[in-house]
């Protein structure tokens, strides 16, 4: 997987260049969301997310194609507003900590106070695409994602012919 993380990010760094040039207006609406986070990031969500999904969901079944871009997708909008979050000192709850009472105390306001500063920020920097995303852009840029991958991933896999014990090895992509 070290290897197709290398690839990924050499691959990934073209594809995002060639979105940036691209005259399509469709092709250039996705350009904002591909570039929040660095190729290295995005290499290591799509992969990790990918090897995620296979491993939850059971060998025979295989892995649906709109669940894998939309949990690709979404791995990456997470991690941005992490970025975010941690850009501007809002903590981010740790998952199962929710209570009532830590949301309505005056700490809970503080954290809803520090939110809304942030979102104000973001909307006068221009940031349209830091608010939630659709489940259309968080496919699209999981399909640009996991498409690279694809074009990159390859198995080598090395087995004994039966009879004359020799070994071939078979490499897939």
């Amino acid at each position: 997987m070290w290897e197709w993380h290398k690839k990924l990010v050499k691959r990934l760094e073209l594809e995002i260049a060639r979105i940036h040039k691209s005259s399509k207006q469709d092709v250039k609406s996705i350009a904002p969301y591909m570039t929040l986070i660095k190729p290295e990031k995005l290499s290591l969500l799509a992969i990790l997310e990918i090897m995620r999904l296979q491993g939850s969901g059971g060998i025979d079944t295989g892995m649906k194609t709109t669940r894998a871009l939309l949990a690709v997708g979404k791995a990456v909008e997470n991690e941005h507003k992490a970025q975010m979050c941690k850009a501007h000192d809002i903590p981010v709850p740790e998952f199962g900590s929710w209570s009532a009472n830590s949301y309505f105390s005056s700490m809970g306001y503080q954290h809803l106070h520090q939110r809304r500063v942030a979102a104000a920020r973001s909307l006068e920097d221009g940031e349209a695409w830091s608010a939630t995303w659709s489940q259309t852009t968080r496919s699209r840029v999981g399909a640009i994602l996991v498409e690279c991958l694809m074009d990159v991933a390859q198995v080598q896999r090395t087995m004994s012919v039966p009879g004359t014990n020799e070994l071939m090895c078979v490499l897939f992509t």
